[in-house]
């Protein structure tokens, strides 16, 4: 997924983080680890339960840049599972990417493809 554009909405760099925080903050089994709130950088990193690996964690990491615009964020689960004798990961079945697009439009942001109307 490509980075989203906050300042699109008509945001400041404060309200367009809070709104971040608190749209990680209300996802079911989402736990904010570490976060920085401007006096570095505006940097979140949660953690969340796999669906693969059963009992596996997800990381999810954002970071907000004031001076593009944008949010820029990773997401990945810590371990992989493998079915012998394939040695290609099992997927998630888009677990994270359907978690990424929840906040995504909890906070009502563009994807840069949609701000610029890529085709």
């Amino acid at each position: 997924m490509s980075p989203w554009v906050f300042n699109g909405a008509g945001e400041d760099v404060p309200t367009a983080w809070l709104s971040l925080v608190r749209a990680v903050e209300a996802q079911e089994g989402l736990k904010v680890v570490e976060i920085d709130n401007g006096s570095k950088q505006y940097y979140l990193r949660a953690e969340a339960p796999s669906k693969v690996p059963p009992g596996g964690v997800d990381d999810l990491e954002f970071l907000l840049s004031p001076k593009d615009g944008l949010v820029f964020f990773r997401s990945a689960s810590r371990q992989m599972a493998f079915l012998y004798p394939l040695t290609q990961p099992v997927g998630d079945g888009g677990s994270i990417k359907k978690r990424l697009e929840t906040i995504q439009k909890s906070v009502g942001w563009s994807t840069v493809e949609e701000f610029y109307d890529y085709k």
